[in-house]
């Protein structure tokens, strides 16, 4: 349980380093049948069987991942599915025609 309320607010703090604006935030352990898999579209974030470490260094691309240190380590062991939709804002001319 712990891991899962860790895994949860590395992802909120993830989501929070990204200029957009995330609506909700989908974080759980991988399936045994769940496939390694990271997408971005304008209106979501997947990645699927991440390590959180791999979360991490994927955040910060411009650091080495051997700059990257500290925390249990199930970090970078432990598989997580994690699936963040984004906040998609209408342009203001479509806010000021709708209803």
């Amino acid at each position: 349980m712990m891991r899962l309320v860790f895994a949860a607010l590395l992802a909120t703090c993830l989501c929070a380093q990204s200029p957009d604006t995330f609506e909700a935030a989908i974080v759980r352990p991988s399936g045994t049948d769940s496939v390694f898999q990271s997408t971005v579209t304008p209106s979501e974030f997947t990645a699927r069987r991440h390590t959180l470490a791999m979360l991490v260094e994927s955040s910060y691309p411009g650091i080495e991942s051997w700059r990257i240190s500290g925390g249990p380590s199930w970090i970078r062991t432990d598989m997580w599915d994690l699936v963040a939709k984004r906040l998609v804002r209408q342009p203001k001319a479509l806010r000021m025609t709708s209803g």
